[in-house]
């Protein structure tokens, strides 16, 4: 008797033992007998920040200091990219007498390299355009934990 699920229908966290089959469109896995396979993944999503370009202008000693759009758009009209965020972690685990071992693999930040998520947009800074904030690069992990 052997397990058949189709990938579409697994979720984060799903764990399964093998034998078993999961199908999909384009390939076919088969889970050998004593096996295990977790699968996990999060995908975020959201808009990016708002990026005008502005100065500080001085309106007086008593109102201060006034950050005034340079090019006479709205605040909301310029952003950064949209920003969307995938990691994934799969792990299989094995029986090997009374010892388990489970191999894992996990991407991190699949689908950004270095975005940049704000930056100084006062023009009238020495630091005009310098990138004050980054998503980390793609993380690449490998790991085995042995179990006895």
């Amino acid at each position: 008797q052997v397990n058949v699920y189709k990938r579409p229908s697994l979720g984060a966290g799903d764990t399964f033992a093998g034998p078993a089959i999961v199908e999909e469109r384009e390939t076919t896995v088969v889970i050998r007998p004593g096996w295990d396979v977790e699968v996990a993944g999060s995908l975020f999503g959201r808009q990016g920040y708002p990026n005008p370009i502005y100065a500080q202008l001085d309106v007086g000693s008593l109102d201060g200091v006034y950050p005034v759009l340079a090019d006479g758009t709205e605040m909301d009209t310029q952003r950064l990219p949209d920003l969307w965020n995938l990691d994934v972690r799969v792990a299989k685990a094995v029986k090997i007498g009374p010892t388990r071992v489970q191999l894992s693999a996990g991407v991190f930040n699949g689908l950004n390299s270095g975005t940049g998520l704000t930056r100084v947009n006062d023009f009238s800074a020495d630091a005009y355009r310098r990138l004050d904030e980054i998503l980390a690069p793609r993380i690449v992990r490998f790991g085995a934990r042995v179990q006895f």
